[in-house]
């Protein structure tokens, strides 16, 4: 018989699920459905997509999320959860599971962009015409310096780059949808 690690099943312990473990099933629920949901309804067009032209499409559509810590409960989880779950709106209107990436800052502060490797990766996408289309739940998890928020944008403009917070879909060339 091959050893293993005992567990409490295996004491006879029952395990109960606490009220956060409860309340992160039921988020994750809610995105899986969210997500089935924007599947479904792939093939309409939204009406935030008109500034979407096929050039974007082309590119990628990349979520971008920070969180100052790392997760600790239940609510922490919750919100990186929801800032991941904006890819949706990509899917919605018409990238492809394949062309939306997530790029994570997790436990990285918003106000020195140097001090976070994944949006310097970001940048160097954005620049080099990979990208598309930008998501966050929140235009301060992209950066908490008006210096940097200013550049990102900046680099959006000239790389005709679409930027979306919460669903709000912002051409820096026109104006917000």
């Amino acid at each position: 018989m091959a050893d293993r690690a005992m567990n409490d099943n295996d004491a006879g312990i029952p395990q109960h699920p606490t009220p956060a473990d409860r309340f992160l099933e039921e988020v994750r629920a809610t995105i899986n459905e969210f997500e089935n949901e924007m599947l479904r309804r792939r093939g309409q067009v939204s009406a935030r997509a008109r500034w979407i032209r096929q050039h974007h499409l082309t590119r990628l559509a990349i979520v971008y999320l920070r969180s100052a810590t790392l997760p600790q409960n239940a609510s922490d989880e919750a919100r990186i959860a929801y800032q991941r779950a904006q890819r949706m709106h990509a899917l919605e209107w018409g990238w492809t599971l394949e062309t939306v990436q997530v790029i994570e800052d997790i436990g990285r502060g918003g106000l020195r962009a140097e001090d976070r490797p994944g949006f310097q990766r970001l940048r160097g996408m954005i620049a080099a015409g990979q990208v598309g289309l930008v998501l966050v739940s929140d235009p301060s998890r992209l950066a908490r310096s008006a210096m940097d928020f200013a550049a990102l944008t900046a680099l959006c403009r000239d790389t005709d780059t679409l930027i979306a917070a919460d669903g709000k879909l912002l051409n820096l060339a026109r104006q917000v949808a």
